[in-house]
């Protein structure tokens, strides 16, 4: 009989099953953990475990350093527009800086006026009218 070296696990009395062992190394399942913590969507976690398993180490330093950016653009979003987390590592996404905001409506530059976008034919136009811009 060959030699197993995963634990019998007793799942009820006279039915002795072989326990399935964790695939992901120690290391990996350390690393893991504390960055699927800080993700903010919580789904498919094994699928997940997968794809970080495929990153090699320089790759996982890199995520690390990259993923708090990207968790603070994420919090802007709802929270069915943020990607699955193996979707996110199989991407690639870690590896490019978050984009920018196209506007923040919350900033306002002094002296702006609310119709900077309004072409000088359309202005005369709606001054003509008498509506004001």
């Amino acid at each position: 009989m060959p030699q197993v070296d995963t634990p019998l696990v007793i799942k009820r009395e006279g039915s002795l099953k072989r326990e399935k062992p964790n695939n992901m190394p120690v290391g990996h399942a350390c690393e893991f953990a504390p960055w699927y913590a800080s993700y903010p969507r919580k789904v498919a976690k094994s699928d997940a475990g997968k794809a970080y398993r495929q990153l090699t180490a320089a790759q996982r330093d890199v995520l690390t350093r990259n993923t708090p950016a990207w968790v603070v653009e994420f919090s802007r979003r709802p929270s069915d527009k943020v990607p699955y987390p193996a979707t996110f590592l199989r991407r690639g996404m870690w590896e490019d800086p978050p984009p920018k905001p196209a506007h923040d409506f919350r900033i306002q530059t002094k002296g702006a006026k609310r119709d900077d976008h309004l072409s000088p034919q359309k202005r005369r136009a709606y001054a003509e009218l008498g509506v004001d811009t």
